[in-house]
């Protein structure tokens, strides 16, 4: 059996028996999952993750809802633009800045929050959760709808110390988006509503 398929075969037990194991262990094996995942995604998709990862996740819930935007032809350019074009690039820094201005043209965004919503849920159609997963978010209040989580039971990511850790057990063959590759490092975006933060809550 290769490394990677080994790899994967612990990263399974682990989230599917919710066993502490070595840190340096779960990253070893999440890193070989999320860039197996990663090749399921377009390059203008993995650009909407990158964005996620640098610009969205801050202000995401109080962008405009609807409204007048581009095509999403033009959409998929910009996004593989950004994702083809080198991070430690001035080229690069523009465009993230742009983007965080909703890549208005004439007045018209790119997109907003109805747009990307539908794109996060499309993208993570793409890869199922192969089995059960446990992920982890560290906040005042449970928000459904698009969100950063983690595969690491640390309250360094997503959240303050302060504020309340909670994990989540989603089942196999909930849409997510594995997003370790282009954003965070064992970062997972969930769409989930009001009733599935409730059912899938184990902490």
């Amino acid at each position: 059996m290769s490394n990677t398929m080994n790899r994967v075969k612990l990263f399974e037990q682990f989230v599917n028996e919710a066993k502490a194991v070595d840190t340096s262990k779960i990253k070893e094996v999440t890193k070989a999952v999320q860039a197996k995942m990663a090749k399921k995604y377009e390059t203008w998709e993995r650009g909407v993750i990158r964005a996620w990862g640098n610009i969205f996740y801050i202000d995401y819930h109080s962008m405009p809802k609807a409204g007048k935007t581009q095509s999403l032809d033009q959409l998929k350019k910009d996004f593989a633009a950004l994702q083809n074009t080198d991070p430690n690039s001035s080229k690069y820094e523009d465009l993230q800045e742009w983007i965080q201005e909703y890549g208005k043209r004439g007045g018209v965004p790119l997109f907003n929050k109805k747009v990307m919503d539908g794109i996060f849920a499309s993208i993570a159609k793409k890869t199922p959760a192969p089995y059960d997963i446990i992920i982890y978010r560290t906040a005042d209040d449970e928000h459904p709808g698009v969100n950063s989580y983690t595969l690491i039971d640390d309250d360094s990511y997503y959240g303050y110390e302060k504020s309340i850790r909670r994990g989540y057990k989603i089942p196999k063959g909930t849409p997510i988006i594995f997003a370790g590759v282009d954003a965070d490092d064992e970062e997972m975006i969930w769409n989930p509503t009001k009733s599935d933060l409730t059912k899938y809550r184990i902490a």
